[in-house]
């Protein structure tokens, strides 16, 4: 790959534009995902172990009824999932990722609790009228396009009981606000892209007309060929979150801050059907 194409590669982007290829999939980078999960020290794939902690206290006081029907929407390998059937909820879980899947399926095996997992794209979902609170976490709601929320908004409106709640944490505007672009790269000779020797280009850059952050790596190996991962996300505040679920017959819109233990980048909202 010569070094005007990568130049061309990285100029002109537009809002959600695709890399590549997709992490999630992977089946090498599969493995250091799930590894990034289940460290609790860390806030790589999932918050360290004080925050997913203090965020299931704050969802167990926010539970609707006392054993509801509560689905966790990219829940990974189970780590709010796990806990939330220990303590009494009926607790589905959707994930795009078969790895992290298979994962939460065998703990739940093996500590004897009734979870019903499913890999599958939550964009695809038809439950209806099933769940009294359906949860999404780690910002994951914020890495869709706006027409990918909207399309969101509508399924989870539809698989809500009557009186059932949403609950989403996002970035807020302190995010962005300590965001710099910034460029870098690494030399490895094996490590989380691929098993063998790459460079990896690293790049953030601040969309301000769409409230949008893009976290992209190009990741090129010694003959080099390369592969594109690009990763949005958005900062909202409430009246950002009005706007988007009004607009679908939600109400009761209500904003958390200062849940996460030394973070106040992120903001927590509860949505009432």
């Amino acid at each position: 790959m010569k070094r005007k194409d990568i130049i061309e590669l990285l100029r002109d982007i537009k809002p959600y534009d695709k890399g590549t290829h997709m992490m999630w999939t992977d089946p090498y980078i599969a493995k250091h995902l799930l590894e990034a999960h289940l460290d609790p020290t860390i806030d790589a794939a999932s918050r360290n172990k004080t925050n997913v902690r203090r965020t299931l206290d704050w969802i167990d006081d926010q539970i609707v009824k006392k054993k509801c029907d509560l689905l966790d929407l990219g829940c990974g390998p189970g780590l709010y999932t796990t806990d939330l059937s220990k303590r009494g909820y009926n607790v589905s879980g959707y994930d795009f990722s078969m790895n992290s899947i298979n994962y939460a399926k065998n703990v739940a095996k093996h500590e004897g609790l009734n979870i019903k997992y499913e890999c599958m794209d939550y964009l695809t979902m038809t439950n209806e009228n099933e769940f009294d609170m359906i949860m999404m976490i780690y910002c994951d709601f914020g890495v869709l396009s706006s027409d990918e929320r909207n399309q969101l908004i509508e399924i989870i409106y539809k698989a809500l009981r009557p009186g059932g709640v949403f609950i989403f944490d996002s970035l807020n505007s302190k995010f962005a606000d300590n965001l710099k672009a910034n460029k870098s790269w690494d030399i490895s000779e094996g490590g989380f892209w691929q098993e063998k020797p790459y460079t990896c280009l690293t790049e953030w850059l601040h969309f301000e007309e769409i409230r949008g952050v893009l976290e992209q790596h190009i990741v090129i190996d010694e003959v080099d060929d390369y592969k594109l991962y690009r990763f949005w996300n958005h900062y909202f505040n409430l009246e950002d979150v009005k706007s988007m679920f009004e607009a679908h017959n939600f109400s009761n819109i209500e904003k958390y801050e200062g849940l996460l233990e030394d973070d106040d980048s992120v903001t927590f909202y509860k949505i009432k059907k």
